[in-house]
């Protein structure tokens, strides 16, 4: 199901994140106890909150936007660029009031906007072609979005659409509508598995 690159993500995507930790864990210390030590040749202290669930990943199997890709960003302006975890939004189903978050941690997920229909229909029909586990969804329908924030926090437009993986990640983001939802979403779903013209 997946390529033969995706395990190597994992290095890619976590020694910098690792590094990072590590250099702002000795930063920490030596501002906060140990001043006497010297700071130089330390990167500049990393707010807790941003360095706690702020960072991001960067790997062949996270489809970037383009533009700057700090490898950490406070949660709440990452707004659902990829490489960052998938924002908390309160939505409700079937009367029962869930986050966002309740719907990750065992398949890929596609959150479309209200106008999103074209692509829920073609994640389900490329997932089902290329033998992946997602679950698709339209805020809007089924979901209801009662606080009006699903928009804003995955920063898209009411026909855009986010892919999200198992780990709650977002692997890809379409602010708005694309012309062809069908291919577009066959390759994000390759690349995101590191996988090559749909072959397992």
């Amino acid at each position: 199901m997946t390529g033969p690159g995706l395990l190597e993500t994992y290095d890619a995507e976590r020694r910098p994140v690792g590094e990072l930790t590590v250099e702002q864990a000795f930063t920490r210390y030596v501002t906060r106890v140990a001043p006497y030590l010297g700071t130089e040749n330390t990167q500049p202290l990393v707010g807790d909150f941003s360095m706690e669930i702020g960072y991001r990943y960067n790997s062949p199997a996270v489809i970037l936007e383009p533009g700057s890709h700090p490898l950490h960003e406070h949660p709440r302006e990452s707004r659902g660029r990829p490489g960052a975890r998938a924002p908390h939004v309160f939505l409700d189903r079937d009367g029962t009031r869930l986050s966002t978050l309740d719907l990750f941690g065992r398949n890929f997920v596609l959150l479309a906007g209200p106008e999103g229909g074209a692509w829920h229909a073609a994640a389900l029909a490329q997932a089902d072609r290329l033998g992946v586990d997602l679950d698709a969804h339209v805020v809007g329908a089924g979901l209801d979005d009662a606080d009006g924030c699903f928009l804003q926090a995955y920063g898209i437009s009411p026909s855009g659409a986010v892919v999200v993986r198992p780990d709650g990640f977002v692997g890809w983001r379409a602010v708005d509508a694309a012309g062809m939802p069908e291919r577009v979403l066959r390759r994000v779903l390759q690349s995101l598995l590191c996988r090559e013209d749909g072959k397992p």
